[in-house]
């Protein structure tokens, strides 16, 4: 008998249900949603990096293909593609972030001791980056391309402090400070390596925003199940097997320790055997010396 569902939708179970809907209303994504939730798209466009599903195409036959799995998810049926295209270039982008946030505070929750703090200030430090996420027009001309980045800070009144002005620290707390900073580069380096976002599955500002944000949840995913892991799993390694396994019937944690293992006997259900007649009656090889 099989006592868990598949490793996606135990994935999936890390954000809430009930949070995420809370999100989406607060977002106003829920808006004359006619059938078809927030949660639907989302767990779609998770499936896009985690399955290295690279068109809408694939992601919706991905999700045809798996029958009555899909009921574990949460998932009604399967989205179309004019369904899933319209939800990504309208259903506001920003749902995404919130969700991301929210899966960070629940995973330091769920790492607690295993997470080092190695800096500590009376006042909060905010390690960031303005980058902007640019498209080159010769190969994506529908994007408006943007000149100029910086960072808005919605608070007013608000004194901030640049820790390169700072002459107050030593010079081995402002390495140690860039050297925290530097996790922002090896976190989207973790993405272009293990996640290989190569096209998108949309062309509009909401779209591409929908597609980032998700796949920011997924790495984060990645990073939870390995810091939560005994194995000692590579971020690489980790995304290989789980694509390979999303739709596997096992214990999601104990298959994060132990992957190669067979799955408990409980797990195991008799399977029809391939000469079963359509009796159900066993069609036995004739032993020798027996007419058959």
């Amino acid at each position: 008998m099989v006592r868990c569902g598949s490793l996606l939708s135990q994935i999936l179970g890390l954000v809430p249900r009930v949070e995420f809907g809370e999100i989406a209303r607060r977002r106003g994504a829920e808006r004359a949603c006619k059938g078809f939730s927030t949660w639907d798209p989302f767990v779609a466009m998770l499936f896009c990096p985690l399955g290295q599903a690279h068109l809408l195409r694939e992601i919706v036959g991905g999700l045809g293909s798996t029958l009555g799995k899909k009921v574990h998810m949460g998932l009604r049926g399967t989205p179309k593609r004019s369904t899933l295209s319209y939800a990504n270039a309208h259903r506001p982008w920003q749902v995404y972030p919130d969700v991301f946030y929210a899966l960070l505070d629940r995973g330091a929750g769920m790492l607690q001791g295993r997470l080092k703090h190695p800096l500590r200030f009376k006042s909060p430090l905010f390690s960031m980056d303005a980058s902007v996420i640019d498209l080159c027009l010769s190969i994506f001309p529908w994007a408006e391309f943007r000149q100029t980045k910086g960072v808005r800070i919605p608070e007013k009144n608000t004194a901030m402090v640049l820790v390169t002005h700072h002459l107050a620290f030593g010079p081995t707390t402002i390495a140690a400070i860039y050297k925290e900073r530097w996790q922002i580069e090896l976190f989207f380096k973790a993405i272009q390596q293990n996640l290989r976002i190569e096209t998108f599955v949309g062309t509009s500002k909401n779209a591409l925003l929908t597609q980032i944000g998700t796949a920011l949840i997924a790495i984060l995913m990645l990073k939870i199940l390995a810091l939560r892991s005994k194995l000692g799993w590579s971020l690489s390694t980790l995304a290989a097997l789980l694509r390979w396994n999303l739709f596997a019937y096992r214990d999601l944690w104990e298959w994060v320790d132990n992957p190669y293992g067979p799955p408990p006997w409980e797990e195991l259900f008799e399977q029809p055997s391939l000469f079963d007649n359509a009796f159900g009656q066993h069609l036995t090889q004739p032993q020798r010396g027996t007419s058959s």
